[in-house]
């Protein structure tokens, strides 16, 4: 999870493979674990991390590693996209699910797109539906994805 969050917020999810091997030395992880977990494909001399909406698990919540968390939350993602946010509510809760970890990841993820977005950086249409898919089930986990500071207007009145 974290080789995917690092490649995903500060290399936009691609990167080159020199960089990759030395990023995942670091988690102790093999490109060709990443490429065996449906994480990332290697390109030619590229490493292209798969967005959340393109694994496809044949997996039931109760299958789910309660250790990988890169495959809860592309579980939730996967879920939202078939059968809407709201269905992810009956199994969050399953002991399966991380959530408090997933509900920090997917604030990070969103935070990071915004981000991105307000900078005008050039978003592709799968980020877009990714980001529609993580804010759909921030809404479900309850997780506040403003940015509102306390002390701010809203506070006063």
């Amino acid at each position: 999870t974290a080789f995917y969050l690092l490649t995903k917020i500060f290399y936009r999810g691609i990167m080159s493979a020199d960089d990759a091997i030395k990023i995942a030395r670091t988690y102790a992880i093999t490109v060709d674990l990443l490429e065996k977990n449906n994480i990332a494909k290697k390109i030619d001399n590229t490493i292209k991390l798969f967005y959340l909406h393109e694994n496809e698990l044949d997996l039931k919540p109760e299958e789910i590693d309660r250790g990988n968390i890169h495959q809860q939350l592309c579980y939730l993602v996967q879920v939202s996209k078939k059968e809407g946010a709201s269905k992810i509510k009956s199994f969050v809760s399953k002991k399966e699910f991380r959530v408090d970890d997933l509900k920090q990841i997917i604030l990070i993820l969103i935070k990071s797109f915004r981000l991105r977005i307000n900078k005008n950086e050039k978003v592709n249409d799968s980020e877009k539906e990714e980001l529609r898919l993580l804010e759909a089930i921030a809404d479900v986990m309850g997780i506040k994805t403003s940015t509102e500071k306390k002390g701010g207007m809203d506070e006063f009145l």
